[in-house]
């Protein structure tokens, strides 16, 4: 113990009185020796200052090259899948003009544009309910197709009043039909489109 308290002592007679004495002696010493702790501290964080705006900035660089890279992917995903919405969106449009044009069709083409959308229309998003619009069409061209049938039975069994009401029917049916070229139009635009 006696040791440790002499070796203490020595230090601070040899070591920190000197120091301090001369310190006292000579104070532009302590003041340079200041100035250089504190310009290394400030140098210390300033480099810390500026890698941290170096940081910032290369964390918002890459932000922005992490949203580009989505626009690209979400770009290219669109790309990929256009294919089968244009599908629906063409079938439709067929369907329709078969139903406004052609009052003898073949009804086996019609189920398999039909049968094409509703495979394709799996492509489209479920919250805009293409899978019961092209139901609906389809349900309204088979009745189209057979009111057509059915006037024409009336006109050939002499029927003509009950024939005309069934005309005003299809009438009715094909005009809602021309109606639909607009709406599919209408439906199908944000998902024709490649840019947003």
């Amino acid at each position: 113990m006696a040791k440790v308290k002499n070796w203490i002592n020595s230090i601070w007679q040899k070591g920190i009185v000197p120091a301090v004495d001369f310190i006292w002696e000579h104070p532009w010493v302590f003041i340079s020796l200041f100035i250089v702790f504190f310009a290394g501290y400030v140098l210390i964080h300033s480099w810390q200052l500026f890698f941290a705006v170096l940081g910032s900035i290369g964390t918002f660089m890459m932000g922005i090259f992490a949203w580009q890279q989505h626009k690209l992917e979400r770009t290219k995903y669109k790309l990929e899948i256009r294919p089968e919405q244009k599908m629906v969106y063409d079938n439709l449009i067929q369907l329709i003009a078969i139903a406004t044009i052609d009052e003898q069709y073949n009804r086996i083409e019609v189920n398999h544009l039909i049968s094409q959308a509703q495979e394709a229309a799996y492509f489209l998003p479920k919250q805009d309910n293409f899978d019961e619009y092209i139901k609906i069409i389809s349900i309204n061209l088979a009745e189209l197709d057979e009111k057509r049938k059915s006037e024409i039975k009336l006109v050939d069994a002499g029927r003509n009043d009950e024939a005309a009401t069934m005309k005003e029917e299809i009438t009715v049916l094909e005009n809602w039909f021309i109606q639909q070229n607009a709406v599919v139009k209408e439906k199908f635009e944000k998902y024709l489109r490649i840019e947003e």
